[in-house]
């Protein structure tokens, strides 16, 4: 039912990931943070993303692919953009999909340490 919000208090973490996997479109409205844990639990379960424009996000989001970016300080472009995904909400089913791919991509410890030690060998000319 798209015409409901519901704020709950704290949750289990069983409970947590129903009812991100239940949501619509999960909302984050942060100027400053770091890579954030409620936004990859909610791509990791499918759920779309509209997020602000804020360099850790705009590192993982891609608009439109995976999830959504507002201007961090215009909550005209965030209402704009919510107004436009729930009023067609079943032309962006693709969003659910890219998410969780996203997440299973770079959870992936093995191409991540691959990577990690290519970083580490290219920087520092030395062979690991």
């Amino acid at each position: 039912n798209h015409d409901k919000f519901f704020f709950l208090n704290n949750v289990s973490q069983e409970d947590n990931k129903y009812f991100l996997s239940e949501s619509d479109l999960f909302v984050s409205a942060s100027q400053y943070d770091g890579i954030s844990v409620s936004i990859l639990e909610s791509m990791a379960v499918g759920t779309p993303v509209l997020v602000s424009d804020i360099e850790p996000n705009r590192e993982i989001i891609k608009s439109g692919f995976n999830g959504f970016l507002f201007k961090k300080d215009s909550s005209e472009d965030l209402v704009g953009i919510f107004r436009s995904y729930i009023t067609q909400i079943n032309n962006f089913s693709h969003i659910r999909y890219n998410a969780r791919d996203t997440i299973e991509r770079i959870a992936d410890l093995d191409s991540n340490i691959d990577n990690f030690i290519h970083f580490i060998q290219s920087r520092f000319d030395i062979d690991i």
